[in-house]
């Protein structure tokens, strides 16, 4: 939808993409942060309303009151059509990192800890630095190149892949679940609904569950492999970590591995790629 203007306390939608795509952001913040610093946005057939909140303490004051503010009650704003597709968004509340409330969630990201401090990333520089170089090395023969896929999404692709000890040819299929997962709603990933039905949210809540799928079978069998002989990766050491004294279920780690491979891989590169920009 167009952005009205001129913007006013009364006409903000943040939710609408052009908002940003057309540089009036910041001044809607302003706006917001200075007459309606908590805002309702409402929803509609397919998603759910949200609250908007654009001020730093008001944010602190909810990160740090879960018994009010809970992210277990689950973080996806579709609307389910039925129970079954319900249960399916709900099925991660509690159990990832992002829909989990103090105190476990404390105790489980320090169990990661160790793998993103200072020094452990100092460690990786010169790898992280090779795989730049070998990137940019692929790019410089060419004329052009699409540097969002060629490059932005292919560094954090390369350096999750390998702290969670992924084998270089499963990388592009860890690209293309991702895609499907994060860009269900894009016609473009919708590759398992018949293409007059692309571009619909029935297309889009099929290729979401259908990659969602398809990434948790994957992770099974490296998790199975790792369980019967560790690496120096993260998915090992999550298979010889406790919580409280009782070891991380199955079902734990293929959590922890979901969101790490689509929150380290597709926030990076859009960072990367807005950074160009």
């Amino acid at each position: 939808m167009a952005v009205e203007l001129p913007l006013t306390v009364d006409n903000i939608n943040l939710m609408d993409d052009e908002l940003f795509e057309t540089g009036h952001s910041t001044e809607a913040f302003r706006i917001l942060r200075n007459e309606r610093p908590v805002s309702w946005t409402p929803g509609n057939e397919h998603t759910k309303g949200v609250w908007n909140l654009v001020k730093f303490e008001d944010v602190m004051h909810v990160s740090r009151h879960p018994e009010l503010f809970s992210s277990e009650q689950g973080i996806v704003q579709y609307e389910p059509t039925n129970m079954d597709e319900a249960t399916a968004a709900a099925d991660g509340n509690g159990k990832m990192l992002i829909t989990m409330d103090p105190p476990r969630h404390v105790k489980l990201r320090r169990l990661v800890n160790k793998g993103f401090t200072p020094r452990a990333v100092a460690a990786m520089e010169g790898h992280i630095r090779a795989i730049t170089k070998e990137l940019l090395d692929d790019i410089s023969e060419k004329d052009s190149c699409d540097f969002v896929i060629e490059v932005a999404s292919q560094l954090p692709l390369a350096v999750i892949c390998g702290m969670m000890g992924l084998e270089k040819k499963d990388w592009p299929l860890m690209f293309e679940l991702t895609n499907k997962v994060l860009g269900s709603g894009d016609p473009e990933y919708q590759t398992d609904v018949p293409e007059e039905e692309r571009g619909t949210p029935d297309a889009a809540r099929i290729t979401g569950s259908m990659g969602t799928m398809q990434m948790f079978a994957f992770f099974n069998q490296i998790l199975d492999s790792r369980k019967a002989q560790r690496r120096d990766d993260l998915i090992s050491l999550l298979v010889d970590s406790e919580i409280d004294g009782e070891q991380l279920t199955d079902e734990d780690i293929l959590w922890f591995c979901f969101l790490l491979i689509l929150a380290g891989n597709e926030t990076t590169r859009n960072g990367i790629s807005g950074g160009l920009v």
